[in-house]
């Protein structure tokens, strides 16, 4: 993820030649493609999270996104972002 990048790589002034490995995510949230779109998003509001691997078994189909959510649902950016609760990344 972008942070992956700026908080592993570009922070910690690391070349930038190492392996994804040494600074993706492990282990990351994942949902599957029956994930209700709702509970999605409020597990990127609970997280403070701006994308979710969406995985079918083992294999990675998508990322969904906060802003792929509130493009097909506008209504739920206050639900998101009501009273400072849930910060913007």
């Amino acid at each position: 993820t972008q942070e992956d990048l700026v908080f592993k790589v570009m922070a910690e002034k690391k070349k930038l030649a190492h392996p994804v490995s040494d600074v993706m995510t492990k282990d990351p949230l994942t949902i599957t493609p029956d994930t209700d779109i709702y509970e999605a998003l409020l597990l990127l509001k609970e997280k403070e999270i701006k994308q979710v691997p969406v995985v079918n078994g083992k294999k990675l189909v998508g990322i969904l996104s906060v802003k792929d959510v509130l493009q097909i649902q506008p209504d739920l950016y206050e639900m998101m972002y009501e009273r400072g609760k849930g910060k913007r990344r």
